[in-house]
């Protein structure tokens, strides 16, 4: 009996100590910093104005809002497990899967190899999934994957999926008023600068240049902190940070066309300087001028998540993807599928626009290849 008792401790004891112990400082490092942040917290205070004795303030409410940072370590600690295995396997002689990589290494046994590895990564998605679902039971406002919420709710119980698609509504708003904006100043200014030249030419590109000079996301954060934030100023002040590269765009246009032969026979004919530009010249740039648009609007789309993630954009309560990724920033290690769901949609968004833009400009460069 004696014998058969120290053959398990050596077997299953010892190791689960060999890998635990390391892993038992990190939990209680995590645990201690977590508890700290806890107790300084208002809800604590005002539980001890209120005579509650500090162990039933622990158990009932402070420990319970410190455990999400400590799950997360210890979902990070049974991953870690996994490779220690390895080693701690092959120093007790015990026939784990350590043991069974090692050996199939030697081997080079290569369909072991990869079956092993495929069955480690199911066990560490495997043990993933289950801290995910203690986040939910442990905290019931960063719950996710229910049928009534299918991408979680936020750190104030709201519906992740409907701000995305409510966010997706002020983001195209946004992205499309500014260019719209940026294109009509562009095209006016470009148009001008193009078509007259000369003196008017270079008024108008300094005035350009010194826009240019100010970091466009610089000169927009001044802008809405001068005129106060919200979906209007914001539309103007991206605008105005967008109408350089309209001007720019439209101006070597004009320059290109102005000297074609059909451009001066309107002016034989007398038609007026607006009615070449309208009828004759942009029609003629459509091409480029779609391109900077379409690659306008995932820009667009960038420049008011930043601005809204720096405070200075949509203003809550309505929703703002930038604003949401600021939000997800502090829940990252408790609740990651805040801050990913919203990441992805954005990134989705602007590549979709990016990758339309492409496929435009090189359609229209085929077809210019065909004539």
């Amino acid at each position: 009996m004696g014998g058969d008792f120290f053959y398990k401790l050596k077997n299953f004891f010892l190791p689960s100590l060999a890998i635990a112990i390391p892993n038992i400082a990190t939990i209680i490092r995590y645990m201690q910093a977590a508890l700290l942040d806890e107790i300084n917290k208002d809800y604590v205070r005002t539980a001890r104005m209120k005579g509650m004795e500090l162990r039933e303030i622990l158990y009932k409410h402070v420990l319970r809002n410190a455990l999400i940072p400590v799950i997360t370590v210890i979902g990070m600690c049974l991953t870690s497990a996994v490779g220690g295995s390895l080693i701690v396997e092959n120093v007790f002689s015990l026939p784990g899967i350590g043991s069974l990589i090692v050996a199939s290494i030697s081997s080079r046994d290569f369909p072991l190899i990869q079956s092993v590895i495929l069955a480690v990564a199911f066990l560490v998605i495997f043990i993933n999934l289950i801290i995910d679902i203690l986040y939910g039971l442990v905290d019931p406002r960063i719950r996710g994957g229910r049928l009534s919420h299918p991408f979680g709710t936020d750190n104030m119980g709201r519906d992740i999926l409907s701000r995305l698609m409510e966010g997706s509504k002020y983001a195209l708003i946004l992205s499309f008023g500014t260019v719209a904006l940026a294109l009509f100043l562009g095209i006016i200014i470009g148009a001008s600068a193009g078509y007259f030249g000369g003196a008017v030419d270079e008024i108008l590109m300094r005035f350009i240049d010194s826009l240019m000079a100010f970091p466009g996301i610089l000169f927009a954060m001044m802008l809405v902190t001068v005129f106060g934030a919200g979906i209007i100023n914001t539309i103007l002040a991206i605008g105005i940070m967008s109408v350089p590269y309209f001007a720019r765009v439209v101006r070597s246009g004009f320059l290109q066309v102005k000297n074609s032969q059909f451009v001066k026979s309107a002016v034989v004919k007398g038609a007026s300087p607006i009615y070449i530009a309208v009828n004759h010249i942009l029609p003629n740039i459509k091409n480029q001028l779609m391109v900077a648009i379409i690659l306008s609007v995932s820009q667009a789309i960038l420049s008011e998540a930043g601005l809204s993630y720096l405070g200075l954009g949509v203003r809550p309560p309505n929703p703002s993807w930038g604003r949401m990724l600021k939000e997800s920033q502090a829940y990252f290690s408790q609740a990651p599928h805040y801050f990913l769901f919203t990441g992805i949609c954005l990134s989705l968004v602007v590549l979709g626009f990016t990758l339309y833009g492409e496929k435009y400009r090189s359609e229209r460069l085929r077809e210019k290849a065909q004539r």
